[in-house]
């Protein structure tokens, strides 16, 4: 059976990562547009089973975007999931009258995001007999926002960009942000004790940051420092962390 293709148009790159990364996690392939222009493009040369869409982008908006797939014989059947942070009665209502099939305001949980698509590609009238996959084997049982690879030492300057990119991605989901600790890295408490600083800032968004090891070092320097207690600790799969390290290499 075929992989099911997403195709996600947002300006912000953020954005875009978090959902492509979230999206290839439950099995889709995923087409990712910054911009109107590009995002037409893309639906008509390649008709995705699914387009989420973001509304407030420079030049061609959400809405033309929606406009011009709704009046193009090729794929005004595929459906289209707005995804942004305009979240007022009329942007909601203009776009469900342009033909969304669904609208979720940003910040967004985005387990409940992806099984919105998963809804909307099995009730597409063409695509009824293929299902979505539903199983994956060893996956991290939460939602996440983005892998953050830490390394042993956090000067002040990746302390500021680390902070900046984890309330860059909290503002936008809300749901956890998982921060990979490299199993072949000792990480002092120091480093902890930022990321617990850090986590303090995060919380007031409604989201948290969540630590992933499979270090037993990791987990007795957290536990000896005191800074366990700001996390939670979940075990990382080794496939997972094997793909996303090659991909970043």
């Amino acid at each position: 059976m075929s992989k099911k293709v997403v195709l996600v148009v947002d300006d912000q790159a953020n954005v875009r990562n978090i959902l492509e990364f979230n999206f290839k996690r439950r099995g889709f392939d995923v087409l990712a547009a910054p911009d109107g222009l590009a995002a037409i493009t893309m639906a008509v040369n390649q008709t995705p089973d699914l387009v989420v869409l973001d509304i407030m982008m420079p030049g061609i908006d959400g809405f033309q975007v929606l406009e011009k797939l709704k009046s193009s014989e090729k794929t005004r059947e595929i459906p289209v999931l707005v995804v942004s942070a305009k979240g007022t009665e009329p942007d909601i209502l203009k776009a469900m009258q342009l033909g969304a099939k669904d609208y979720v305001v940003k910040p967004f949980n985005m387990d409940a995001l992806i099984q919105k698509a998963f809804r909307l590609i099995e009730s597409a009238p063409e695509r009824k007999e293929e299902k979505p996959r539903t199983n994956e084997k060893k996956t991290l049982p939460y939602p996440i926002a983005g892998f953050l690879h830490v390394k042993a030492n956090i000067d002040s300057e990746t302390e500021r960009d680390l902070e900046e990119t984890v309330l860059a991605l909290a503002s936008v989901v809300n749901s956890g942000i998982v921060v990979a600790l490299d199993p072949e890295e000792d990480i002092p408490s120091l480093t902890f004790g930022k990321l617990a600083r850090i986590q303090q800032q995060v919380k007031r968004t409604g989201s948290e940051l969540i630590l992933a090891t499979n270090s037993d070092s990791h987990r007795q320097t957290l536990s000896d420092s005191g800074f366990g207690k700001h996390f939670k600790i979940l075990p990382i799969p080794d496939d997972l962390w094997e793909k996303e390290k090659g991909e970043k290499q």
